[in-house]
């Protein structure tokens, strides 16, 4: 009985025991704090400052990220300084002597973070002079996408420059001052000379402080002045960046996606194109010439060598094909399965050029294009056979017929009418189409206010992502009307054209050239069917929008 008794006390007490271990917390709240500086060793704003190195102290164990990259030094070091982490901080050793008379500003920029849990310390400036005096004064500013308005995606570099230094300066030489944008864009100088300055913001991928013409550029027009921290007057220089990719024509991409076919596509439109390879081939310039459509005439062919010329151009391109190891198959065969089919499915607005589509050049001489669409009309079965016209390009071919909103048809592409360049013929196509009515789609009318009559500008009509579904170019204060939009959400944006060539002209550092301005009405339209929307974008300088 007492064995018992006391067996049955045993069980309970380990119960409780397990009980007590289940509700008993493990650890604290999570630490969310950033490090918290504690020492800086010599003083943050040293004058006559001697050391060969400086320590910057916190109250726990930190990381360093990236820190070639994530701390700004103003003016730059060569060499870089060497970072490292010394006991409960950071320890910065000179690689270099300092210059006399000198203010430098270290910005961590997201470099330090805790050991434990990656708290970020965020931005943290340290400041010290090789003089009597340290720089104070500060100049502020933003820059963004010249088009879009956005803050850029890519960490952007802000330098200053002495305005008594040339404008090949930001190509050659240093700038006095460095700092870099936040993730909105702004940016901020301190501790700098006062006086004025050239500002250059630039994209700077290879982080030598240099501008290169393939990066992105924003620059102030005219020189800037520095400000005190009670000055009344201070001026924030708000830039805009682009990359004038038309100063240097040159390949942007090449390669072959199947045997016998390759793509070279130009960072810009090309003028009159001469492309030679070194087997037998037809080549095609697209519809906005920046790319250049190329076919093996042999079928099997895996690699090519092409040189293309044109203005400003002069290039050889190997390109080689490499089948994909899990179901490659013959990618000649696939392709030609389906080398041409119809421009439309399903439904036909009553305004559209029917026609027929090729992935690869035809054979005209070998083809037979009278009578080549047959279209039967619904539900009288009125038969009626079209000529197909060989577009300029000889990508595509048209056919018409009398289209009557709201009837249905069976469009018919007859087999073996067309040869392609490999003397390959088309199999059959049939698709049923019904007519659309313009009361099926809606259109949008946009009137300029306070346009400057011997301007022109571009209208454009794009989707929620930004893809221009139209453009209209407008001169003073005439309206745009879009008709025949498909029911949906669009956004209506305008390009001021100051050098009239019908496109968005970015803006180019040697000439003083600015970005060309693009507004935006500031919301969306949603179009319905058979509706019309009617609204007014100012154009004046730093344009608004109005309903």
């Amino acid at each position: 009985m007492y064995h018992r008794y006391r067996h049955t006390l045993f069980l309970l007490a380990l119960l409780l025991s397990a009980c007590a271990r289940q509700g008993y917390p493990e650890g604290g709240p999570r630490d969310t704090e950033p490090p918290r500086i504690v020492e800086e060793t010599p003083p943050n704003g040293s004058l006559h400052f001697a050391a060969g190195s400086f320590f910057v102290g916190f109250d726990e164990y930190v990381n360093l990220q990236d820190a070639d990259n994530n701390v700004i030094i103003s003016p730059p070091m060569s060499p870089k300084p060497t970072f490292a982490t010394r006991r409960r901080g950071v320890q910065v050793t000179f690689n270099d002597s300092l210059r006399p008379n000198t203010t430098y500003l270290f910005q961590f920029k997201n470099a330090v973070a805790d050991l434990n849990e990656g708290n970020k310390l965020g931005s943290y400036e340290y400041a010290f002079s090789t003089g009597g005096v340290i720089d104070s004064m500060m100049l502020q500013g933003s820059v963004l996408d010249a088009f879009s308005h956005e803050p850029r995606k890519d960490a952007v570099t802000v330098m200053l420059y002495a305005d008594s230094l040339p404008d090949s300066a930001v190509v050659s030489g240093s700038p006095s001052h460095v700092t870099r944008c936040d993730a909105d864009g702004s940016f901020r100088f301190s501790n700098i000379k006062p006086g004025s300055f050239r500002l250059v913001a630039i994209e700077d991928a290879d982080r030598n402080f240099r501008y290169s013409p393939n990066e992105a550029v924003a620059f102030a027009s005219d020189v800037v002045n520095s400000y005190g921290a009670n000055d009344t007057l201070r001026v924030l220089h708000n830039m805009l960046m682009s990359i004038d990719e038309g100063t240097v024509q040159r390949v942007a991409s090449s390669g072959m996606s199947r045997e016998s076919y390759a793509e070279i596509v130009t960072v810009a439109p090309m003028f009159q194109p001469s492309v030679q390879c070194d087997t037998a081939c037809v080549w095609r310039l697209s519809p906005n010439r920046d790319t250049i459509r190329l076919w093996a005439m042999d079928p099997h062919v895996t690699s090519l060598v092409v040189t293309i010329a044109d203005s400003g151009l002069s290039d050889t391109i190997k390109m080689q094909y490499r089948k994909r190891r899990r179901g490659a198959g013959n990618a000649m065969s696939s392709q030609s399965d389906a080398w041409c089919r119809f421009s439309f499915s399903g439904s036909l607005p009553y305004f559209a050029t029917p026609k027929v589509l090729f992935s690869m050049p035809i054979d005209t001489s070998a083809s037979h294009l009278d009578s080549a669409v047959v279209v039967v009309h619904l539900p009288d079965s009125v038969v009626s056979y079209h000529n197909l016209v060989v577009d300029s390009g000889g990508m595509g071919a048209s056919f018409s017929f009398d289209v009557v909103a709201e009837h249905k048809y069976v469009v018919k592409l007859r087999a073996a009418v067309l040869r392609n360049l490999y003397g390959e013929e088309n199999d059959s196509l049939q698709t049923a189409v019904e007519a659309m009515g313009a009361e099926k789609y809606g259109a949008i009318i946009v009137t300029l206010a306070d346009a400057d009559p011997s301007m022109q500008y571009l209208v454009q009509i794009t989707d929620e992502q930004g893809a221009v579904k139209a453009t209209m170019p407008v001169s003073g204060a005439a309206k745009a009307r879009f008709a025949n939009l498909q029911p949906s959400s669009y956004k209506v944006q305008v390009i001021v054209d100051n050098d009239g060539n019908g496109k968005w002209t970015p803006g180019n550092y040697f000439t003083k050239r600015q970005p060309e301005a693009v507004l935006y009405l500031g919301k969306t339209l949603v179009l319905r069917a058979n509706w019309d929307i009617e609204e007014t974008i100012s154009v004046a300088e730093g344009g608004s929008a109005s309903k």
